[in-house]
């Protein structure tokens, strides 16, 4: 039976050839897509003083 270990898989996000299950691009733009979301609930309970 032949052996697919050394096989680069490719990346569950964008489908481009990847040694990871996510590449690296698709995991730097998630984190920046999930720290934008946060920020934006953090800022949707706070109450503007002016």
């Amino acid at each position: 039976m032949k052996d697919d270990s050394d096989k680069d898989s490719t990346c569950t996000i964008c489908g481009k050839p990847s040694k990871e299950m996510i590449c690296e691009p698709c995991r730097i733009k998630i984190r920046g897509e999930a720290l934008e979301h946060k920020k934006e609930e953090e800022k949707a309970g706070r109450v503007d003083k002016k």
